[in-house]
């Protein structure tokens, strides 16, 4: 996955345009050819001295080819503005569901897919997994190296989810400041474990440095991960829940690391202050 894919791209609005102004010319080509035989065609029941000299000297054809070529042109205009307002259309739902410091989908994509996800995966019992992820000390990050550099290493973390998911369901999400999600449609515990696994291999190749972490020398993230077969009483905020506790365990343990809790453990967990 790239970083947000967009439903529908119509990159090529100038060709569009021309295209529609060739079938401009094509049809005022046509109109000429048939203006030409006609005027042919009466030539042959008029006398010599009143014969039409050429098809544009006939008042009714030039009316005829203006009318079409303005016709026409009204249809380039009508389709120009058309494909416009698509790509307008199109370039503001992007930004609605894009995170703007990261380039990734946001909180409210999150929210939104996580609802239409568990609709449909609860009427067949199918499998979800979901991962919360949280930067190890990024506040002493902010402190040490200032905020810009802060963003820059969100945008880090924000390429290294990315591309540690290859599935074209998968995608992952800024939550919140340094919080990110990421979900796993149709993935069990095993193959959760594995992407987690991938998430900390990615981020620590980066050698981000972080000479005032408790944890390395360099940038670490912890991750709480969650799996279950949707049932149609959980929601989506039922596994954010979830995956937050398991995040709690992650730093609980050391942080740099991830901890899985299924939805049945979570109950016996205390909430996360």
């Amino acid at each position: 996955m790239a970083t947000v894919k967009v439903r529908l791209k119509i990159k090529n609005l100038p060709a569009t345009v021309i295209g529609a102004f060739f079938l401009v010319l094509c049809l005022s080509g046509f109109l000429v050819e048939v203006s030409i035989k006609n005027t042919e065609r009466f030539n042959k029941f008029l006398p010599e001295n009143e014969k039409i000299i050429s098809w544009y000297s006939h008042p009714a054809n030039i009316a005829v080819l203006v009318s079409v070529i303005l016709m026409c042109l009204l249809f380039v205009f009508i389709v120009w503005h058309s494909v416009k307002m698509t790509r307008m259309k199109t370039v503001y739902e992007d930004l609605a569901k894009t995170d703007v410091l990261t380039g990734i989908y946001n909180r409210r994509f999150l929210e939104d897919s996580l609802g239409k996800i568990i609709k449909t995966f609860s009427r067949s019992n199918s499998v979800l997994s979901l991962m919360m992820v949280d930067v190890d000390f990024f506040k002493r990050y902010n402190d040490t190296y200032g905020h810009r550099m802060g963003d820059d290493c969100l945008k880090i973390i924000a390429e290294v989810l990315v591309e540690s998911i290859s599935r074209e369901e998968d995608f992952a999400a800024r939550y919140g400041g340094e919080e990110f999600t990421v979900v796993l449609p149709f993935t069990n515990e095993e193959g959760a474990r594995i992407v987690a696994k991938r998430l900390l291999e990615n981020m620590h190749k980066r050698l981000v440095p972080h000479e005032t972490s408790s944890v390395a020398k360099f940038v670490t993230f912890s991750i709480g991960v969650t799996t279950s077969n949707v049932q149609f009483t959980h929601s989506g905020a039922d596994y954010i829940k979830c995956a937050d506790q398991a995040l709690y365990m992650s730093k609980e343990s050391g942080r740099d690391t991830y901890s899985l809790l299924h939805f049945s453990e979570a109950s016996n967990l205390k909430d996360v202050q």
